[in-house]
């Protein structure tokens, strides 16, 4: 199962704010809500330049092939949820299943073309099946429900996930 998403026409907020989470929710709560308005879940930060940041609550990242491509640090907020996920996709360049873990500038015409889209947040990985309209693979891809098995394993055990505190 999956949600559907598309892109908001809410201003990216300051960049000296880029890094630091806030008690202002008024812009993530307007993307959310004119996502929900077009049938979307949270909706997706743009710049003018047409490069995808974020979603309301959550990283976005996206399957090109054998690479594992999320958006720039310097213009996100790192989330908990991607950082666990990077161990395991750490994991997976080694056993060859990806080749690439990029973060990089990721246009909207490049994502409709993305095998998969995935959601970090919230501790959930949630599949994206149709971005703006475009569908996005067929299904929930495998390096999504890869993701999502060993979140859950690793939730359910209690397995502590060895996160640097500088890093937080």
């Amino acid at each position: 199962m999956g949600v559907n998403e598309y892109v908001t026409k809410v201003v990216k907020e300051p960049k000296q704010l880029v890094h630091s989470k806030t008690i202002d929710y008024v812009e993530n709560a307007m993307m959310a809500n004119e996502a929900k308005l077009k049938g979307g879940y949270q909706g997706i930060k743009i710049l003018e330049n047409g490069v995808l940041l974020e979603a309301a609550s959550a990283n976005i990242a996206f399957i090109f092939g054998r690479e594992f491509a999320t958006p720039r640090l310097e213009t996100v907020i790192e989330g908990t949820t991607l950082k666990k996920c990077l161990i395991y996709l750490e994991q997976l360049k080694k056993e060859g299943i990806i080749d690439t873990i990029s973060f990089r500038d990721i246009s909207k015409e490049e994502a409709y073309t993305a095998d998969e889209m995935i959601m970090l947040g919230g501790d959930k990985i949630i599949p994206v099946l149709n971005f703006d309209d475009k569908a996005i693979g067929e299904k929930c891809g495998p390096i999504t429900f890869s993701l999502q098995e060993w979140y859950e394993q690793t939730n359910e055990t209690g397995t502590c996930i060895k996160i640097d505190p500088l890093l937080l």
